[in-house]
């Protein structure tokens, strides 16, 4: 099939996508984690800075550096709605944080998953970007599609991560 795919003009796939994809995971891991300190404004900061090491390491990958234009290019092609959602989402989830007991476990484990779910998806559409210029072409709505599809994918992983920790835990004698 990706041999068809291949013929195809204008297709080109790539090579470097198998090395990108522990860097993005790993990262997004880590931005999960980050998030798991039950204070507001932590998560966020700690997440953000995984973020942009991400995007540099994926930057270095692709032998493309980050600057205003790149993050210009992803931003607009991700959706500046989008962009905006998420981060008022992710604030809130922050915010979720100060209420006694709730904030510190549903509060959390919810800003975790969205931390790991954004960075996930960030990570899959810098990848998309970074292919195509290195190509020296532009698709925008394919970097619009495959972020949100990362995201879609990146929660239903946290959703049946949680799920299978909650089996387990039910299991455990």
């Amino acid at each position: 099939m990706l041999a068809a795919l291949a013929a195809m003009p204008g297709f080109k796939t790539d090579p470097k996508a198998r090395q990108a994809d522990p860097i993005v995971m790993g990262h997004a891991m880590a931005a999960a984690g980050g998030d798991l300190v039950p204070i507001p404004v932590a998560g966020a900061i700690a997440a953000s800075t995984i973020q942009a090491r991400m995007l540099g390491r994926l930057g270095r990958l692709y032998g493309i550096e980050w600057d205003r234009r790149a993050y210009t290019e992803l931003t607009a092609a991700i959706g500046a709605g989008t962009v905006a959602r998420v981060a008022a989402g992710l604030g809130l989830r922050q915010l979720a944080k100060l209420l006694p007991v709730y904030g510190q476990t549903a509060g959390t484990a919810a800003s975790a998953a969205a931390s790991f779910a954004v960075t996930y998806a960030l990570g899959k559409a810098a990848v998309h970007y970074l292919h195509g210029r290195r190509l020296g072409t532009s698709d925008r709505a394919g970097i619009a599609e495959a972020y949100q599809k990362a995201l879609r994918e990146a929660f239903r992983m946290a959703r049946e991560r949680k799920e299978a920790a909650a089996h387990q835990h039910e299991t455990r004698p």
